[in-house]
This record gives C-alpha cells, structure tokens and sequence, in this order.
C-alpha cells in the first residue's frame, strides 16, 4: 500500500475559493483514476489549522500509473498552471510525504 500525502495551509479569507478548486481537482482525480481523497484537519503541534490529503493506492506501479495519467492531463496542467503563477495563491503546500507499507 502507498499513501500520498500533502499537508497544506488554506490562505485566511480563501476558504471558498478552496471549496471551488478542491471541485475541481476531485473531476480530475476521478477522471485520471485516482482513489477518493481524504481530507483530514491537523488538530495539534506546528501544522495546527493545516489540512492534510490523503490518497492511498494500492501498490507503488498503481501510483506511478496515476501520476503519469495526470502530468498527461491537460485540464490538470491548466490548474497547476495557474496555480504555480497564483501571487497570492488559496493553498501553500506545506509538506509531501509517500509511505509505502511492505509485507514482511
């Protein structure tokens, strides 16, 4: 199993506009065969406020397949597109971890 995670930081007074992106990114994700999101609140330490995403696929080939899927993906380039030029932009990416578990 792998688990993509992103923790990111939702700009003050940007929420909405989060709202409206994270729509968006779901018909991407959905398009290109990504697994639900999950969308989880960091209660406690540093990143309190901060939201982490959550994507778990089912083994490393199935997420490299994804990502492949979505750097192909013109609507997905758009929107990192804007996004990259964004001077204030609705989320700030925090911190990306990969874990992958292994039978042992």
């Amino acid at each position: 199993m792998v688990e993509v995670v992103q923790i990111i930081r939702i700009a003050p007074g940007r929420h909405a506009d989060f709202l409206k992106r994270r729509a968006a990114i779901k018909s991407i994700r959905e398009r290109t065969g990504a697994p639900q999101a999950r969308y989880m609140q960091i209660m406690t330490g540093a990143n309190q406020g901060a939201i982490a995403v959550i994507l778990t696929f089912e083994d490393m080939r199935s997420f490299g397949d994804y990502s492949q899927r979505l750097r192909g993906d013109p609507e997905w380039r758009k929107l990192r597109d804007q996004t990259r030029g964004d001077p204030q932009p609705i989320v700030t990416l925090v911190d990306s971890i990969i874990t992958e578990t292994f039978e042992e």
